[in-house]
């Protein structure tokens, strides 16, 4: 029985936490078309089926990057790629939002914990994949 070397295995703990989120993403957007038919694209107030289209859109991305996670690992650091490019969309949204709950009283903008985490967690998954592919020893 031969141990995993511990870049295997921190790769695989970062990758389970990037589905976990990407599955999250998936989740809040099939809640929101569920329950309320309402968006914010870039400032602009989405509701009907516009916002039910952006939804839906937005959580079947969510949940294609999953599928294609899972099916196709060997392809990890492209997928990752694109999962940062779905989080970085996903994160810059709220900046041109003109909700007021989105800004402070001195007029900056907030952002929320669970987008900044959204886009960092994939870019520290695609640096590790970068940085953990050019150490290969053997």
């Amino acid at each position: 029985m031969g141990k995993k070397p511990v870049r295997e295995t921190l790769m695989a703990a970062l990758c389970a936490y990037l589905v976990f989120f990407l599955f999250l993403s998936a989740l809040m957007f099939s809640f929101v078309f569920v329950i309320n038919w309402e968006a914010w694209f870039f400032g602009i107030k989405l509701d009907g089926w516009l916002a039910g289209l952006y939804l839906s859109a937005t959580a079947l991305a969510a949940v294609l990057l999953v599928v294609l996670f899972l099916k196709y690992p060997h392809r990890s650091f492209t997928i990752c790629a694109a999962s940062v490019a779905y989080f970085a969309f996903v994160y810059i949204l709220p900046v041109f939002s003109r909700q007021a709950n989105l800004r402070s009283a001195f007029g900056w903008t907030i952002f929320w914990i669970e987008f900044v985490l959204y886009i960092v967690i994939p870019s520290i998954v695609l640096g590790a994949y970068a940085i953990l592919g050019r150490t290969k020893t053997g």
